[in-house]
């Protein structure tokens, strides 16, 4: 079923706290010229980092990339905040514009 997984890792990180979840984790994933919210999957055993680049407003569909870990940096926002930012396409996402 398309999104399961992530459907699974959001519900997850509700029902769980932060130390506890095995959700998937927003950060920033910096490329080249511009940066993005995503969503880390796991980490590779060479050190390269899964990513799930979300699409906006739809944030169930999207692509996986991996990239390496100096790409990558947490964001201090919960999965929910981040998915109310992916869907109202960056509207209230300014209070973590220093991070990206």
């Amino acid at each position: 079923m398309p999104g399961y997984g992530f459907v699974k890792g959001f519900t997850d990180s509700i029902a769980q706290s932060d130390e506890e979840s095995r959700g998937f984790k927003p950060v920033v994933a910096r490329f080249d010229d511009n940066a993005q919210i995503a969503f880390e999957v796991e980490r590779t055993p060479s050190g390269q980092v899964v990513l799930y680049l979300p699409g906006a407003p739809n944030p169930w569909g999207g692509s996986v990339v991996y990239v390496g870990a100096d790409r990558v940096e947490p964001l201090d926002m919960s999965m929910p905040e981040a998915i109310r930012n992916i869907q109202h396409l960056g509207r209230g996402s300014a209070a973590h514009a220093s991070q990206a």
